[in-house]
């Protein structure tokens, strides 16, 4: 039942982004409490297979920065859960740095990097494509939808960024996608972390 209920918001979601009613939401957040609230998600599965999920975050990212929390969450829950649900040992690990930053405006990048089984490079150009999976008996295997990683691109270009997958990847996969954010006012901060 909750697997249904996964594949028909995902078709909601990506129903609205086709359709412009998707909207791009500014609140103050905690970066460092969202990535542990996602890696929680992850937790008991992660752990069943003896996986490290670690992360890192650069010291130049405010404690509290204005942004989307429950979108940029979502394309996090996407891509770590590919990560986790495609890796048999080994670890995920997200990092995230700025990118530029001009005033209060901030580009972030985000690393989330597996040592999973990988995408053969002939199969890298459908990735972000709807209801595409890079091989049909890996569904059958692992489940899905086909529709993560195009909500993802959708979502990540609504926040004012891009996606990719890093090239030259040899074992695992490592997604790159960066975000454009705001740093918040004191008074903000305290509101976001109680």
């Amino acid at each position: 039942v909750l697997a249904l209920l996964y594949v028909i918001n995902d078709i909601l979601d990506l129903s609205k982004i086709e359709s412009g009613k998707m909207e791009i939401k500014e609140e103050p957040l905690n970066l460092r409490t969202s990535l542990i609230e996602t890696y929680e998600v992850f937790h008991a599965e992660s752990r069943s297979k003896s996986l490290e999920l670690t992360y890192d975050i650069d010291p130049a990212i405010p404690e509290c920065i204005i942004g989307d929390e429950s979108r940029l969450r979502q394309v996090l829950i996407n891509l770590v859960g590919n990560a986790v649900k495609f890796t048999e040992q080994g670890g995920v690990h997200v990092s995230v740095a700025v990118l530029s930053r001009a005033e209060e405006q901030l580009e972030l990048e985000f690393r989330v990097s597996d040592t999973g089984i990988g995408i053969p490079e002939e199969k890298r150009s459908l990735l972000f494509q709807p209801f595409t999976q890079v091989d049909s008996s890996l569904t059958r295997k692992y489940g899905g939808t086909g529709l993560g990683l195009a909500i993802c691109k959708n979502l990540v270009q609504l926040m004012g960024g891009r996606i990719a997958l890093a090239p030259g990847s040899r074992r695992g996969a490592e997604f790159v996608f960066t975000i454009r954010v705001k740093g918040c006012v004191e008074y903000d901060c305290m509101s976001a972390i109680q």
